[in-house]
């Protein structure tokens, strides 16, 4: 992908590199408004390459462990939790 993905872009490639089951837990967690927008952000999308959803994953990964946009410890904690997870799906 080359040109720079905005913030609720970025949110829809890392909620597609969760996996289904994950994302409709995070999905749970969102009111209706919400899941249309970010569903149109994903419809939308088409095709992204291995480099951006690797970059998009690390920075999240970032964001947690400094705590960046209200994610603290727990954050933390919660990612490292939810990992070994992932792997199975």
């Amino acid at each position: 992908m080359s040109r720079k993905l905005t913030g609720p872009e970025r949110a829809a490639v890392l909620l597609m590199n969760l996996g289904e089951e994950i994302a409709a837990k995070v999905l749970l967690n969102l009111d209706d408004r919400e899941i249309q927008n970010i569903g149109n952000y994903i419809s939308e999308l088409g095709d992204v390459d291995l480099e951006t959803m690797d970059s998009i994953n690390k920075d999240f990964y970032n964001m947690v462990e400094s705590g960046i946009g209200g994610l603290g410890k727990g954050g933390m904690d919660f990612l490292k939790w939810t990992q070994p997870r992932q792997q199975k799906f």
